[in-house]
């Protein structure tokens, strides 16, 4: 995914934002209670996704193939200097079957 993409997405997410607070303000204007935000509804999904891999929080797999082959092996940042951290973002590209490296 591009940096203008996330960006533009990240855009979005912020117009959401604020047009759910402005909705929300609405129903408790009016005295409707919201059970629960999309914001603790993603939040409790990335915890339950982060519980299913225990181990090192600084370093995360990418999948590749080799014809009928496929495997995993760890993200290592520029030139095998350093391993590359799982992030909230990398999670969510993930899921989206999007590449999570660069």
């Amino acid at each position: 995914m591009s940096q203008d993409k996330i960006l533009l997405l990240e855009k979005k997410i912020e117009e959401l934002t604020r047009e759910n607070n402005y909705l929300r303000s609405l129903l408790n204007k009016r005295g409707i209670e919201v059970e629960r935000s999309t914001n603790s509804i993603i939040k409790e999904r990335m915890e339950l996704y982060r519980s299913y891999f225990k181990g090192r929080e600084d370093v995360y797999a990418q999948r590749w193939f080799k014809g009928e082959l496929k495997q995993y092996s760890p993200v290592i940042k520029k030139q095998y200097i350093s391993f590359d951290p799982i992030t909230k973002k990398r999670i969510i590209l993930a899921s989206e079957g999007e590449s999570v490296y660069e």
